[in-house]
């Protein structure tokens, strides 16, 4: 039988005593590190929210009804044909990349995919939302040369998202949730600046929407260069990916169409029997229930 000194039965003892108290430092260091973890990412997610709300009510409160009813319609009908060009494809990335992510190659296959769907499905949504946009904004009182151009920045507007929420899809596999935190408030802040400058010398709704396109813009160059990393933008399109998104998006078909009908009845109902001023009244209402969004967003 082994024979213990009296310093090694010491040990023993002052070690069962001082163990509890290790482990629960160890815990109370984890709850502070997820606590700090969760509140920066609470605090970034707020700022960015409330950025968003700010540069919206600079623009309600410093457009005139007529100029801010043109501004929502070309607002809207950017976000209408960038609904119907993604088709649920965003969400099968996001499903097929759970699996491939790790492979740069394939990964950057699946990418490619993507792309290649969201542009062709892009010139449909694009036709549509344009053509939509050119009845409407001139009767909302737009003459041609100002429809032309919100046509434009609606077009330059939805282009760079067709590839900037793919590749957002990529940050988020890989968790560089950081990145996309500090791109979301530089974006943010970015937009709420412009729209400030644009209030206290000249703002009108072709270049509201013009701080929209850059924003754009603007992301699409800093989360293709993270993407770059991580996905080979080089690769060839996959005919299996291709056949899996293609089904997901005739599944999606339906919730984009009524997503998109629900966004949009009532600008086409005042468009008809209304007119621009109650376009802005309605639109304006939106923009003051975005503060109320805040929270449920961060959270």
């Amino acid at each position: 039988m082994e024979q213990r000194t009296p310093s090694a039965i010491e040990n023993e003892g002052l070690q069962s005593i001082f163990a509890p108290r290790n482990e629960v430092h160890a815990r109370w260091d984890r709850l502070k590190r997820w606590a700090l973890t969760l509140g920066e990412f609470g605090l970034i997610q707020t700022l960015v929210q409330l950025f968003t709300a700010a540069a919206g009510l600079v623009v309600v409160r410093s457009m005139s009804k007529h100029d801010y009813a043109l501004y929502a319609i070309a607002n809207s009908m950017q976000v209408t044909g960038n609904v119907l060009a993604d088709l649920g494809i965003g969400f099968g990335v996001s499903s097929i990349g759970g699996r491939v992510w790790h492979n740069r190659e394939r990964f950057g296959q699946l990418v490619n995919t993507a792309l290649s769907l969201r542009r062709r499905f892009a010139v449909i949504s694009l036709g549509f939302s344009i053509l939509l946009s050119a009845w409407m904004l001139p009767r909302n009182g737009a003459g041609w040369g100002l429809t032309i151009g919100l046509c434009l920045t609606i077009l330059a507007g939805v282009l760079p998202l067709l590839q900037s929420s793919i590749f957002g899809v990529s940050l988020r596999l890989h968790s560089e949730y950081r990145r996309i935190q500090k791109l979301d408030l530089g974006n943010a802040g970015l937009r709420l600046i412009l729209i400030s400058v644009l209030a206290l010398t000249r703002i009108n709704a072709l270049l509201a929407s013009s701080v929209g396109v850059v924003g754009n813009w603007v992301q699409l160059i800093f989360v293709r260069r993270f993407a770059r990393d991580k996905a080979e933008l080089s690769a060839l399109v996959n005919p299996s990916d291709q056949r899996e998104l293609e089904k997901l998006s005739i599944v999606w078909l339906p919730n984009v169409i009524f997503y998109c009908l629900q966004g949009q009845i009532t600008l086409l109902v005042l468009t008809i029997v209304g007119t621009p001023s109650g376009v802005a009244d309605v639109t304006a209402l939106g923009r003051i229930a975005m503060i109320l969004t805040i929270l449920s967003v961060t959270f």
